[in-house]
């Protein structure tokens, strides 16, 4: 992704930055489930006691969004139809798992479970810092974080996206022209502490992590008209880059553990 110069100079600038001011955090927790006999996945974005997210029937697949908060151990959420309340979810937490019920005019019982743990299970506080942000761990160890950014507090993304059962992070670098950029660290549970992420990770813009295939994905859009989509997944690293002034473009394929590179054009 290009930046002008005034983005450079705001990199600059935040070289020199001081404490962050505020930490922001907010949680994404992918769940596997039933609601009656009916297969479901479910995924959740915490922010404090609200909660937003969406869920699919895994036989018909149609995303169904979701809105709602969770206080205390209990899930309160409606189900929404082009913005429409159709329905309630009722459930309580009971260690990795929520049970309760799905209500309309009939009631179904409901029951997920997650992949992941929560960062709650590991973390016990964050504090901003000079490097960028201390964590406080549940069994009494701190690890700094170095976590540069331009904004003067920080917004942090918990999400398990190396799909190892354990939240990883993400922290907003750069905000601006329809692209964000992150910080990424993924926990180890070999040395229960946060390393940072491998290059094609620390790359991602626009990250969207899907949890039924095991893929992480990223989006660049460099002014008006070039584009590129890149998806990590256990085996492979692709990157397709398209012009559409020039009409043309290419895909890059790296094998992870060979580090074999393919490339073949793309036409429109």
């Amino acid at each position: 992704m290009k930046l002008h110069a005034a983005m450079f100079c705001m990199l600059i600038a935040a070289s020199h930055a001081g404490l962050a001011e505020e930490v922001s955090i907010s949680e994404i927790i992918y769940y596997n489930g039933t609601i009656a006999s009916q297969e479901i996945a479910m995924s959740l974005e915490f922010i404090g006691s609200n909660v937003a997210g969406r869920y699919i029937y895994k036989k018909y697949k149609k995303p169904i969004d979701v809105t709602g908060e969770y206080k205390g151990r209990s899930l309160n959420l409606v189900e929404l139809h082009d913005g429409v309340a159709v329905a309630n979810i009722h459930a309580v937490k009971k260690d990795a798992a929520f049970e309760g019920v799905w209500q309309d005019k009939k009631t179904y019982p409901f029951h997920v479970r997650s992949t992941s743990k929560s960062y709650k299970d590991l973390i016990k506080t964050i504090a901003p810092s000079e490097k960028g942000m201390t964590i406080y761990f549940q069994n009494g160890l701190n690890q700094e974080i170095d976590a540069g950014t331009l904004t003067d507090s920080l917004s942090i993304t918990f999400e398990d996206f190396t799909f190892d059962g354990y939240p990883d992070i993400r922290i907003l670098e750069l905000e601006g022209g329809g692209n964000s950029s992150y910080i990424y660290y993924e926990y180890d549970s070999g040395t229960l502490r946060y390393i940072k992420s491998a290059p094609e990770i620390n790359g991602l813009v626009n990250p969207l992590v899907i949890h039924g295939k095991k893929l992480l994905a990223g989006f660049i859009k460099d002014g008006c008209c070039s584009y590129s989509v890149i998806t990590i997944d256990e085996h492979q690293i692709r990157r397709a880059e398209y012009n559409y002034v020039q009409g043309a473009g290419k895909e890059i394929i790296t094998d992870k553990l060979s580090r074999r590179v393919i490339e073949r054009p793309i036409s429109k």
